[in-house]
């Protein structure tokens, strides 16, 4: 989860930065991707329904912003906001 909240801070520092590199959020959201793939069988939560709905949650909102390839940052930032809430929906379960 350490390495999941690295590439979610540097994304969102990306977006928040005036000369905000599209192909460097792009690289977050497929590093968030990638990671996200390992949650499971890293924290040992299979056949936990809770964990397994928050984490597709998760999977969704991330592949919903890479999806939406909007041209430019400032458009990405709504997309990226659903990472976000997923990210918090779990925390308030599994933290």
């Amino acid at each position: 989860m350490t390495l999941v909240g690295v590439h979610q801070r540097t994304l969102k520092r990306e977006l928040a930065t005036t000369g905000c590199r599209r192909v460097a959020a792009d690289h977050e959201l497929g590093r968030l991707a990638f990671l996200t793939e390992e949650i499971e069988p890293a924290f040992a939560a299979h056949g936990d329904p809770i964990f397994a709905g928050h984490l597709g949650d998760l999977q969704r909102a991330i592949a919903d912003a890479r999806a939406a390839a909007p041209p430019d940052c400032a458009a990405l930032a709504l997309p990226v906001q659903g990472i976000t809430r997923a990210c918090e929906n779990c925390h308030r379960n599994y933290r």
